[in-house]
């Protein structure tokens, strides 16, 4: 999401800008506990779907970061791969 991007580097400067980077990421955080809560078949719930939301959000938020900052695409693959591993094991 490079909405993410420009609108943090912004955020400090206006406080309705913040506000609404932070409802962003309330809502994107809502969306995937919704998701991880909802029946999977076989596949168990977490045993606690906010915070692994929370989880998931702020991996993937930091992902955009680290892209920004110039670490190659191999290294955020690994990261990314280490958390959905370490969610739904190997």
């Amino acid at each position: 999401m490079p909405f993410t991007r420009t609108a943090i580097e912004a955020a400090g400067e206006s406080p309705r800008i913040e506000a609404a980077v932070r409802a962003m990421l309330d809502e994107l955080e809502t969306v995937v506990f919704v998701k991880l809560s909802a029946p999977n078949g076989n596949a168990p719930a977490p045993p606690d779907p906010r915070a692994t939301a929370r989880l998931i959000v702020a991996t993937t938020r930091g992902l955009a970061v680290m892209e920004r900052a110039n670490h190659s695409p191999a290294s955020l693959k690994e990261i990314a791969k280490a958390l959905v591993t370490s969610l739904a094991g190997s």
